[in-house]
């Protein structure tokens, strides 16, 4: 019986060491997930396992059976063995687990250190920064003093640099200027074209012709929107075609009105007139009207830019954009020297056309109020009329005025297109 008990007794203390050291095993496998610790674990619970089998065993005997294997099979002998293997192997894993907690020490030690000397770093940067913020005050302060004793000279310095921007200005500005100015200039030509239709005296008789013209003229003038009006010139009509192109030009001078025009003198002197020279002396006109757009257009007008070779559409883009530019412009344009030019070209008058219809287009979507009257002579008007199909689009003939007869040629007039009284006036009930 003192065998039995004393059997019972250990073995309870056995198992509540086993109960003690379960706990923790299990903070140690999960803060230490390592080979080593997993093998230290293993062999731990197969002692703990085999112990507790020879546990169970000799609980299911019976009273008698448990009192003969008490004697027969003492705790020393039976199961004092897989004791002392569980409290090695309980010794190991806490082993391991200290040497687990001194790797963490040591690791944090050393990430201390490579923090403190970052931060050192830091520092270090920290004050470089600040002394070169202190240099740089101390230089301002410097510069500072320099500009106030030496505020005379930098004014006086600000008015030079002034000056020069003015001065490149204007020597861009007068470059770009020669660089468009047409052979002959737009007021000379005027001057020379309204003097030689003074000259011409024959006297005309009225025709309905004329009074048609007149009225297609001021519907042109004052209807809203922008618009291109084809004159289309008869036979032996030319000096009534100048005559109207320059009544046109003078009224909307009088008028106030941005006008630009293009007014070839007559046949005997003038020169041929290509379609690119025809656009370059309208940008020619507009910037000596507006000036400050060469400001405004300074990537389009540069020098190198504008002396590189261009194609006729690429002078059209530049006429559309000055005149984006302006809120209304008139732009009259004659082409006998564009006639002159492509005699054997038929499809030029097409292609001035479209190009006017885009120009007048795009400068309306733009805001600017547009009006073009083109005049086109013989059988190029009609490849300029068969290319327009706008609804902006215009067309009108001149006819030749009819000749008086001899004997009442002492009460005839000239031209009616010219006579005492017909001014660009708004018609009557037109707001």
């Amino acid at each position: 019986m003192i065998n039995r008990a004393t059997l019972f007794e250990k073995l309870s203390q056995a198992l509540i060491a086993i109960g003690d050291v379960l706990p923790r095993m299990d903070l140690s496998a999960e803060l230490y997930q390592t080979q080593y610790m997993e093998a230290a674990l293993s062999r731990l619970f197969t002692y703990i396992i085999l112990f507790l089998r020879l546990c169970v065993r000799w609980y299911k005997k019976s009273p008698l059976g448990r009192i003969c294997s008490a004697i027969k099979t003492p705790f020393e002998l039976g199961y004092q063995d897989l004791v002392n293997h569980i409290q090695e192997c309980s010794k190991a894993v806490d082993d391991l687990a200290s040497a687990g907690a001194r790797a963490e020490i040591r690791d944090v030690h050393t990430l201390a250190r490579l923090q403190h000397a970052q931060i050192w770093q830091l520092d270090a940067k920290l004050a470089e920064v600040m002394e070169g913020q202190k240099k740089f005050e101390v230089h301002v302060t410097q510069l500072l003093q320099i500009a106030t004793s030496h505020k005379i000279l930098t004014a006086r310095i600000g008015a030079d640099v002034c000056s020069i921007s003015q001065t490149v200005y204007r020597l861009e500005f007068s470059g770009v200027m020669q660089f468009f100015e047409p052979k002959v200039l737009p007021e000379t030509a005027l001057l020379k074209v309204r003097s030689l239709v003074r000259r011409d005296t024959t006297p005309s008789l009225p025709s309905p012709n004329e009074q048609r013209v007149r009225k297609t003229v001021l519907n042109w003038a004052f209807g809203k929107g922008s618009s291109l009006l084809m004159v289309q010139v008869g036979v032996r009509a030319q000096k009534q075609a100048k005559e109207l192109a320059t009544n046109v030009i003078q009224n909307m001078k009088l008028g106030s009105q941005r006008v630009f025009w293009n007014l070839p003198l007559n046949r005997t002197s003038s020169d041929a007139q290509t379609i690119e020279e025809l656009f370059k002396g309208i940008i020619f006109q507009v910037l000596q009207h507006s000036g400050d757009l060469v400001g405004s257009c300074a990537e389009q007008l540069n020098l190198s830019k504008i002396h590189a070779t261009h194609t006729e559409r690429e002078w059209v883009d530049l006429v559309c954009l000055l005149f984006s530019k302006l809120p209304t412009a008139f732009v009259i344009i004659e082409t006998e020297a564009l006639q002159k030019t492509y005699r054997h070209d038929p499809d030029w008058s097409k292609r001035l056309c479209q190009y006017l219809e885009l120009i007048a287009d795009r400068s309306s979507e733009a805001g600017c109020e547009l009006k073009i009257m083109l005049v086109l002579y013989g059988n190029s008007h009609r490849g300029g009329a068969a290319a327009s199909s706008s609804k902006t689009v215009r067309v009108t003939t001149l006819q030749p005025p009819n000749p008086v007869p001899p004997h009442l040629r002492h009460v005839a007039r000239r031209s009616g297109l010219v006579a005492k009284g017909w001014k660009m006036q708004r018609p009557k009930g037109r707001i």
